[in-house]
């Protein structure tokens, strides 16, 4: 499985030694590897996170720490205030990279609307 052809760019215009991944991230696609059935589409995302993490990169996955629990409450009051409750799980990714000054990069941009943070949407300027 090849990374959608944005998600190359964006990664190939950094460098890699400067992206970081939320340990929440890193559970929901070792969550969605794992609901695909065994065989070829499931081993091989499986494969690349594994040679990702081994690869070094799994230094670069930021926990949910205490220092993002503040940045939790304030991103789910805020977005809770207007009548838009946030997930838990965006909540931590947004919550975490705001704790360590960071710009999440997603495809979901709506989820993030009216947190604290601002986003990369790498599909909204492919399209531009």
């Amino acid at each position: 499985m090849r990374p959608a052809p944005v998600v190359a760019a964006l990664v190939a215009e950094r460098d890699t030694k400067e992206m970081f991944m939320t340990a929440v991230s890193e559970a929901e696609l070792r969550f969605g590897a794992a609901i695909v059935p065994a065989g070829r589409r499931r081993n091989q995302p499986e494969a690349v996170m594994a040679r990702w993490i081994e690869a070094g990169s799994g230094e670069r996955i930021l926990p949910f720490a205490s220092t993002a629990a503040g940045h939790f409450a304030e991103v789910a009051s805020r977005r809770r205030r207007p009548g838009r409750p946030i997930e838990a799980a965006v909540c931590q990714i947004a919550a975490t990279t705001c704790s360590r000054g960071a710009v999440p990069s997603t495809h979901s941009a709506r989820d993030f609307e009216k947190s604290v943070v601002d986003i990369v949407d790498p599909w909204v300027n492919a399209q531009n």
